[in-house]
C-alpha cells in the first residue's frame, strides 16, 4: 500500500514583534512615525508562500532630541510544509541527497554613532528538511559587516547565496521541510551628530526552495520527489519548468480612460518576485504598486491615480509595467480630468 503524504503547510509572518499563523499564504506591511520621536520612521513588510519566505526592515531617524538613544525593526516570515516524499526503488527506505536553497538579501546603512554595534542591518536564515538544519545570518553595522553560516562569503550590500542542506533522507515516508528569513535593524545615535539610516532588504528575492535552475534536491537516478502543497512536482517547483508554465497574462487596465482608480489584473503562472510600477511617457516612475514576492495566480492592483508623495497625477498618458523574471509587459492609461 503506498504512503500518503500528509499535507498540512503552515505559514507565518512577524512585524513589530506581533505575529500572524495561517494554513494559508500570508503577507503583510507595518508603516508609522515612532510615537513620541518623530520624525523617526519605521517600515516592515513579510511574507509567507509557498516554497518562499520574505523579510524586509527600514529604520530612518533625524533624531529631534540631543539624549542619545535607538530604536529597531523586526520582520520575519516563515513557512513550512511536512508533505515532502522521495519516491524511489522498491524495498529502498533511505538515500543520500540534497535539499537545495537559494537566498538574495540587500544591506543598507547610513549616518549613525561610528564604530557602533547598534547602527547595523542583519538578515538571519534558517532552514530544516527531514532531521536536518542550517542557518546563516548576514550583516553591515558601523563596527564591522560580513557574513557566516550557509552565507559564508558573502559581503554587503547585495549578497546572493545557493546551499544546499545534505543527509540521508527517508524514501516513501513524508518529510518536513521549512523556511525562515529574518530582517532585523537598529540605528542608535542623537540629532547633534548622527541621523542615520539601516535597511535590509530580504523582500524583493528573499529565501526560496530550489536553486535558479529550478531542481528542488540533487538525488540519485531513479529517485524523485514531492509536495503538493508546495507546488514540487517531479522534483521542480510547478512553473519553473517550462512544461509545466502557464503564460504570465496582463490584462487592459479599466476603467481606461479614468479620472478615478484605475485596477491592473495579472496573472502569473507561479510563485515569484513582482515589479508594477506606473510610469510617465519619459518612462520615469511615478508610482510604484508592488514589489516583491507574490504566489501563483490572478492578482490585483489598484492605482488610485496619485504620485509617490500622494500628489494626484497629472491628466495625460502613463504606463502601467509590469515585471515577472525575465519578462516586462506594459498597459497604456489615459487620466483625464
Amino acid at each position: 500500500m503506498p504512503v500518503i503524504a500528509r499535507g498540512a503547510a503552515s505559514y507565518s509572518i512577524t512585524l513589530q514583534g506581533g505575529t500572524q499563523t495561517s494554513a494559508s499564504p500570508l503577507r503583510d506591511s507595518f508603516h508609522t512615525a515612532t510615537p513620541g520621536v518623530a520624525p523617526t520612521l519605521i517600515s516592515e513588510d513579510a511574507c509567507a508562500l509557498p516554497a518562499h519566505v520574505g523579510a524586509r526592515a527600514r529604520l530612518q531617524t533625524f533624531w529631534p532630541f540631543e539624549i542619545v538613544t535607538g530604536i529597531s525593526g523586526n520582520a520575519a516570515g516563515h513557512a513550512s510544509t511536512d508533505d515532502f516524499l522521495i519516491a524511489g526503488p522498491p524495498g529502498v527506505t533511505t538515500v543520500s541527497g540534497a535539499m537545495r536553497f537559494h537566498a538574495e538579501v540587500r544591506l543598507e546603512r547610513g549616518g549613525g554613532l561610528a564604530g557602533s554595534d547598534m547602527h547595523i542591518a542583519k538578515a538571519l536564515v534558517h532552514v530544516t528538511a527531514a532531521t536536518f538544519a542550517a542557518d546563516g545570518s548576514c550583516w553591515s553595522g558601523n563596527l564591522n559587516e560580513g557574513a557566516d553560516g550557509v552565507l559564508t562569503g558573502q559581503s554587503p550590500p547585495d549578497l546572493a547565496a545557493s546551499f544546499s542542506l545534505a543527509g540521508t533522507f527517508p524514501v516513501g515516508v513524508p518529510f518536513a521541510v521549512s523556511m525562515n528569513l529574518e530582517a532585523e535593524d537598529q540605528t542608535y545615535g542623537d540629532s547633534a551628530v548622527s541621523p542615520g539610516i539601516t535597511a535590509t532588504d530580504g523582500w524583493t528575492v528573499g529565501l526560496a526552495l530550489g536553486d535558479t535552475e529550478g531542481p528542488v534536491m540533487d538525488l540519485p537516478d531513479g529517485y524523485t520527489v514531492n509536495a503538493p502543497s508546495w507546488g514540487v512536482i517531479a522534483n521542480h517547483l510547478a512553473g519553473v519548468d517550462a512544461a509545466q508554465s502557464r503564460d504570465l497574462e496582463f490584462a487592459p487596465a479599466t476603467p481606461n480612460p479614468s479620472a478615478a482608480a484605475t485596477t491592473f489584473e495579472f496573472t502569473l503562472p507561479h510563485t515569484g518576485s513582482v515589479s508594477l510600477v506606473v510610469t510617465d511617457l519619459q518612462g520615469r516612475r511615478v508610482r510604484r504598486l508592488a514589489a516583491g514576492p507574490m504566489s501563483a495566480g490572478p492578482q490585483r492592483e489598484v492605482w488610485e491615480g496619485r504620485d509617490e508623495s500622494g500628489g494626484r497625477a497629472a491628466p495625460g498618458i502613463y504606463f502601467g509595467v509590469l515585471r515577472f523574471e525575465n519578462r516586462t509587459i506594459t498597459r497604456r492609461v489615459v487620466r483625464i480630468r
